[in-house]
């Protein structure tokens, strides 16, 4: 069975295809600063697997070559990365009833902000931020009080507690906790002190 590489070798060498343009265009969104998409991609931290950062061939032969000339990629969880199970080639009609599925989803699901359950769409409209901006920053492990900032906040992974400034890497350490479980509870509206100072469940 041929592999991979030698499948598409001829479309990489013409690098004029569709699918070829899709995957270009793709990680310029996803990884250029410069590029005018990047600010509702690559800065809302949507990011490509590995396989498919690496490998045009592995791209194509995950989704497909595209059905028509009027189909192009979709995520089908909008907040998610292009990864295999989570992107296709959809119709523009298809695109917009699947962002407008998506954003429902988004704006409904609740955090925990000030004691109170919100939904994000609520703390969108009260902070002036885009839902979406929202949503992208907690998935990333920021605190809900960050996430709620109109800047960009430098360094996310910066925790600051009884004047010790340490990554959430290295407090995990220090405490012996998985960062995972400081990634968690941050994005679900944990203050940085309860966070930081109530002991992992077993096995977290």
């Amino acid at each position: 069975m041929a592999n991979a590489h030698s499948l598409y070798q001829p479309l990489v060498r013409k690098a004029r295809t569709k699918e070829y343009y899709a995957w270009h265009n793709m990680l310029a969104r996803c990884y250029n600063k410069k590029d005018a998409a990047y600010y509702n991609y690559g800065a809302r931290g949507i990011s490509v697997c590995e396989r498919w950062r690496s490998s045009f061939d592995y791209f194509v032969l995950d989704i497909g070559k595209s059905p028509t000339p009027q189909h192009t990629i979709d995520r089908i969880n909008n907040d998610g990365n292009y990864e295999p199970g989570n992107v296709r080639w959809a119709t523009r009609k298809e695109q917009a009833n699947n962002r407008r599925a998506s954003s429902a989803i988004r704006d409904a699901k609740t955090v925990e902000y000030m004691g109170e359950a919100r939904t994000i769409a609520s703390l969108a409209k009260q902070f002036g931020i885009n839902p979406a901006t929202i949503y992208a920053r907690l998935k990333r492990g920021w605190a809900i009080q960050d996430s709620l900032s109109a800047t960009e906040k430098p360094s996310p992974h910066i925790l600051t507690f009884q004047g010790k400034s340490m990554t959430v890497t290295a407090w995990a350490d220090e405490l012996g906790m998985r960062p995972t479980t400081l990634f968690y509870r941050l994005s679900h509206g944990w203050t940085v002190e309860d966070a930081l100072m109530t002991p992992p469940k077993l096995g977290r």
